[in-house]
């Protein structure tokens, strides 16, 4: 009984501290999402996990947008979406791929399948791109956004060129932008929609040879942040995914430092997790679950501590065997 009310004092401090820091109001509001939102949310998050077939979406009537679909995730992830009942419009910048997964994936679908080469990188490309897209889609319109295109080039910030240092910008931030102001008004309109970033948890630490690509990541990232700020009271979701190298032809050569700790994602297992985050509406997906704690660290760790920490983990050795997507 005496630490119960050992507790409420303790409390009672704290609720008047946050009181006069802020007001009567804004404390009680505080203490509401501390005591009350928090433990609710993670015992979803749980519940989530364990049994996600309770949250998944209907995909029948969904028409998926993924760009970058020609191979690797994009591919499989088009396939996954085919597979539930969708409508799929894919593109890429590899023609001859793209078309190969244009087939694959209309063998599958009884319903059309849109297939359209374009160069993400360039703004004026992708407004030809989504004007053609809504002139062939008619009066249906795209459901769902998966911003998933990406390149790298592995090499130091001086070792990169202008142009592919512009190019990562583009192709993995800008687009997204391009993208989804599109998209995002007719989907306003319609209410409903979801746009998910393929960002990356490059987009949440940093790492050698990784200067492009990092920032391409880290603007991504807070894109679908704030996006998801702005579009809080509309039915339209949002989910940012933010994986650890997956073993892809872009991050061939790749080597975890500490495989049995921190192993390289398979693409299947990827690809799972991924749609099943979209399917559930996840807001956000980090995965593998260690890579969560790069954040809590960095806002707890002194700077020196945590880039021992991060080179201790690979961050900074990982890239030295890189050898990419040939041809990319």
């Amino acid at each position: 009984m005496e630490d119960m009310k050992q507790r409420l004092r303790k409390v009672l401090v704290l609720y008047l501290i946050a009181s006069v820091l802020t007001s009567p109001t804004g404390a009680l509001r505080l203490f509401f999402i501390l005591f009350v939102k928090t433990p609710i949310a993670a015992m979803k998050a749980v519940v989530r996990r364990i049994f996600p077939a309770l949250y998944c979406k209907d995909l029948t009537s969904e028409v998926v947008l993924v760009t970058g679909a020609a191979s690797g995730m994009g591919r499989k992830l088009a396939t996954k979406f085919v597979q539930s009942g969708s409508q799929v419009i894919i593109c890429d910048v590899n023609e001859e791929a793209l078309r190969a997964a244009e087939k694959d994936l209309q063998a599958l679908s009884s319903k059309k399948v849109l297939a359209y080469k374009v160069n993400l990188s360039d703004k004026t490309a992708i407004a030809g791109f989504t004007k053609q897209v809504k002139q062939d889609l008619g009066s249906v319109h795209v459901s769902m956004l998966i911003n998933n295109a990406g390149i790298v080039t592995g090499k130091t910030l001086l070792e990169c060129s202008d142009e592919e240092i512009e190019r990562t910008m583009n192709v993995n931030t800008m687009a997204h932008f391009w993208l989804i102001r599109a998209f995002l008004p007719e989907m306003l309109e319609r209410q409903k929609g979801h746009i998910v970033t393929v960002a990356s948890v490059a987009g949440t630490i940093g790492a050698k040879n990784l200067v492009d690509y990092c920032a391409s990541k880290f603007a991504a990232f807070g894109l679908d942040e704030a996006l998801r700020w702005e579009l809080k009271d509309t039915p339209i979701q949002t989910t940012c995914i933010c994986p650890y190298f997956v073993q892809t032809g872009m991050f061939s050569g790749v080597q975890s430092k500490w495989p049995r700790l921190l192993p390289m994602l398979k693409e299947d297992y990827a690809v799972y997790r991924v749609f099943l985050a979209i399917q559930t509406n996840q807001p956000i997906l980090v995965f593998p679950s260690l890579c969560h704690v790069t954040g809590v660290l960095r806002s707890l760790m002194p700077n020196d501590v945590m880039d021992e920490l991060a080179s201790w983990f690979g961050a900074n050795s990982a890239m030295d065997t890189f050898v990419g997507r040939k041809g990319s």
